[in-house]
């Protein structure tokens, strides 16, 4: 017998599971459950874990207190676009448009809108422009006299800066494809050739337009108009 046959044998190996090749409908069950995010809905009443007469109290003030609210949102949002509808038509041109307040002023632009939101209900300092404007448009919203509820303050004021940052983001989100279509218009209006709407995108916003492909010498007209548009965006 050899010394080679007194050595213990190896160990078995174990054999490993072949992963089964999902399918594409598994597949895309696999992506939903890792990426996609799910909401689960519930009432409030089902969600306390409370009974008896106290349950139903709170949650009749809490529904009642989210209402109001929503119909206080309303309130604002239809204000805003009567305040930015009358900024535009006391203009004399788009070059001269008043910037609404509540975009201007963070802070009193939400006192602003508050006031709004609660028909000027106990302001501790009254703002003319508020009292001018629901003199003039109290009729055209559709919450009248608004409910206030105890220490409600708080869930106002929240509802009045997220309506503005909002408001803020959507603008900013959307001015790149807006400004690109204003610039593509008026380029065919004038009869200039539309590539070179990126050119004066650039040179609008004053942008380093060294690297671009198409340009354009500036003529009067053009030269006129990139003018304007920077002193509309107060470009420096």
């Amino acid at each position: 017998m050899s010394e080679s046959d007194l050595e213990e044998p190896p160990d078995n190996p174990v054999s490993e599971e072949i992963p089964k090749k999902l399918g594409a409908r598994a597949l895309r069950a696999k992506d939903n459950k890792l990426l996609n995010e799910f909401v689960i809905k519930c009432s409030l009443n089902q969600g306390l874990n409370i009974e008896g007469p106290f349950k139903e109290a709170l949650v009749k003030n809490i529904s009642g207190r989210v209402e109001h609210l929503s119909k206080m949102a309303q309130n604002v949002s239809i204000a805003v676009n009567i305040m930015v509808r009358e900024c535009i038509e006391r203009s004399k041109s788009y070059a001269s448009v008043e910037i609404p307040l509540f975009l201007t002023e963070k802070d009193t632009g939400a006192t602003f809108l508050r006031q709004i939101a609660t028909d000027g209900a106990k302001a501790t300092k009254a703002i003319p422009l508020v009292d001018d404007f629901l003199e003039r448009n109290r009729g055209l919203l559709p919450y009248k006299s608004p409910t206030r509820f105890s220490a409600d303050t708080n869930s106002i004021v929240s509802m009045v800066q997220g309506y503005i940052t909002n408001y803020r983001t959507f603008i900013e989100t959307t001015f790149k494809k807006n400004q690109e279509k204003y610039i593509g218009v008026w380029l065919k209006k004038y009869n200039y050739d539309p590539k070179y709407s990126n050119f004066l995108r650039y040179k609008i916003n004053n942008w380093d337009y060294s690297k671009l492909k198409n340009k354009i010498p500036l003529d009067y007209c053009l030269c006129i108009f990139v003018q304007r548009q920077q002193e509309i965006l107060e470009v420096l």
